[in-house]
């Protein structure tokens, strides 16, 4: 701040702190009456950035110099720049993964273990995976957080007639991929016409956003039953 003050000695400066930030910044922007400068909340919509800020620069003009400079941009604009980011990565062991006959980085949780097992295979003696098991986040992050689908046993719940073996849901997006918690798609509820058989499903997104998706009880349906991957023990009467 000193050095901003050297440059535009005659501009006033007045810092406020906020405890409640996303939800205090959300209602004030709401009301124009939210100050000059602020952190953009992350309830704000990428899509609705031009609604409430001017833009800094063309996101190309930027990227290769700032790390995350996507993470506030919407349509080639950037609205802000990022304070702290968070990557995720692997260090594996270049020279094993060779010999296993592992020729590039796994990129989906399949990949992962098929690596793995290439590793078991050529050494028994090698541990293919060091990781925190009494952290579980360290797995998860292998994976997105989708919405799956399954169809259950009017008269009986506990017996699953078919399970989903895909997604219905996934992160694909912006404001799915980016936010609070990356890459998160979490069914919240539904609404049906009973007449159309349409269904409006509301969804948090990234953990910061609510997302609405459309579809029909017949297009879930038969979705789920072409995907089908019920096993024995799943049409089974019982608890689970």
């Amino acid at each position: 701040m000193a050095e901003f003050q050297k440059l535009y000695p005659n501009i006033t400066i007045e810092y406020e702190g906020i405890t409640d930030y996303a939800g205090d910044m959300t209602t004030r922007l709401t009301s124009q009456e939210w100050g000059d400068v602020c952190m953009i909340p992350t309830t704000i919509p990428l899509t609705e950035l031009g609604d409430y800020f001017y833009p800094m620069c063309d996101l190309t003009a930027i990227q290769e110099d700032y790390n995350f400079a996507a993470n506030r941009a919407f349509d080639g604009k950037v609205y802000g720049i990022t304070s702290t980011g968070n990557a995720q990565g692997v260090i594996y062991n270049k020279r094993v993964f060779e010999a296993a006959g592992v020729t590039s980085i796994p990129k989906t949780p399949t990949e992962f273990l098929d690596a793995l097992q290439k590793v078991r295979d050529y050494d028994p003696s090698i541990d293919p995976l060091y990781t925190n098991y009494a952290a579980g986040w360290t797995m998860s992050a292998w994976d997105a957080y989708i919405g799956g689908g399954a169809i259950l046993d009017r008269d009986e719940p506990s017996r699953v007639l078919h399970r989903c073996s895909t997604f219905l849901l996934t992160p694909e997006t912006d404001y799915e991929e980016r936010g609070f918690v990356p890459n998160v798609c979490f069914p919240c509820a539904t609404l049906q016409d009973a007449a159309t058989g349409r269904i409006a499903l509301y969804y948090g997104c990234a953990d910061s956003y609510v997302g609405l998706a459309f579809t029909t009880a017949d297009e879930v349906v038969d979705y789920i039953k072409a995907h089908d991957q019920t096993s024995d023990a799943d049409r089974e009467l019982g608890l689970r």
